[in-house]
């Protein structure tokens, strides 16, 4: 599962994963249920395991905090008042700007 997907599956504020009873966990864990936008650029990856090239992560925080206008997706991602769906289409903004970009390295699987 993609960054985008996880946070389609479920979405969550003030931590970067949350378990079935909302308590924070890493966003690798294997009891993770909701991540954050910037939890889910974390792990992401095909192995969900927080193994995102450290250039990727920096490109696909970049592409996220460009497309929804911020300097801090973590700050975004936490506003009250946020949607799960305004998350989910920050990663549908970034990923249509990097394929805009061909000289764009980031992966669907980072954004």
């Amino acid at each position: 599962m993609n960054g985008r997907e996880l946070v389609a599956q479920g979405w969550s504020q003030g931590a970067d994963a949350r378990d079935l009873d909302q308590r924070p966990v890493h966003p690798w864990s294997s009891e993770a249920r909701s991540w954050s936008v910037l939890g889910a650029i974390v792990c992401g990856d095909s192995t969900r395991q927080g193994r995102v090239p450290i250039d990727l992560l920096a490109e696909a925080s970049v592409m996220l905090a460009g497309a929804v206008d911020t300097a801090s997706v973590s700050k975004w991602n936490d506003q009250p008042g946020r949607t799960q769906a305004e998350a989910v289409a920050a990663f549908d903004a970034a990923l249509a700007s990097a394929a805009e970009r061909p000289e764009s390295q980031v992966q669907d699987s980072s954004a």
